[in-house]
């Protein structure tokens, strides 16, 4: 299983770090893993797996999918940049959900089902950022706000995922071998101050049925 953290171009508050976390069940690769010096294949070596071609398209769309903070309002969103648009698409944030530090749970947030049209650079309204284009406007992740968030989306009828990350990254996630269901990471407590920790897999855990509930979106018993 590879983690890998991709820093964004998008501008960040001051002092404030932001990643996108690409979280992939293939093997390690690229910088991941050391080169292997080539050599003959062993004739009882087990046969490659088989990559599909919606495996691939989602991994294409994790990779540019992009999480983005802007310095002067401290808002976040999801982006995709001008140059990885080949073709027009459509685009559906599905859920979005956060980690509770303190419950140790993933929490589902409110939110509606949005839908975006992916357009050629051409083609983007006059105040489009440049060099981006806006897919969705993540208004529930506050400004100033240290934690970790996980937003479910479509583009094209193919599903991915962003796991999100707000605060400081000077902590090291922890070592050693993650029990089962978790993965490891640095969780943010403040902008400043994080700690590392084991969390529940979101690709596990986060499930509408029998999801933990927010304060906002639980009711209170009838």
């Amino acid at each position: 299983m590879s983690h890998r953290f991709l820093s964004r171009a998008g501008r960040a508050g001051a002092g404030l770090v932001l990643a996108a976390i690409v979280l992939t069940g293939s093997p390690l690769r690229g910088a991941d893993a050391p080169a292997k010096a080539d050599g003959p294949a062993r004739a009882d070596a087990p046969p490659k797996p088989q990559v599909s071609a919606e495996q691939k398209a989602r991994e294409h769309w994790e990779s540019v999918v992009l999480f983005y903070g802007e310095e002067d309002t401290g808002e976040w969103s999801l982006r995709i940049d001008d140059k990885n648009v080949r073709d027009r698409g459509w685009f559906e944030l599905m859920e979005l959900w956060r980690y509770n530090r303190e419950k140790k749970v993933w929490e589902k947030l409110p939110t509606e089902k949005i839908q975006t049209a992916i357009v050629m650079p051409k083609d983007k309204p006059s105040d489009a950022p440049e060099g981006t284009e806006i897919l969705v406007e993540l208004k529930q992740i506050r400004p100033g706000r240290a934690g970790i968030w996980y937003a479910k989306w479509r583009v094209d009828g193919i599903d991915g995922a962003t796991l999100m990350r707000v605060g400081s990254t000077t902590t090291p996630p922890p070592k050693g071998k993650p029990p089962k269901g978790t993965i490891p990471i640095t969780v943010p407590i403040t902008l400043e101050k994080a700690e590392p920790a084991f969390i529940p897999d979101p690709r596990i855990n986060c499930v509408a049925a029998g999801a933990a509930k927010s304060d906002a979106e639980a009711k209170p018993a009838e």
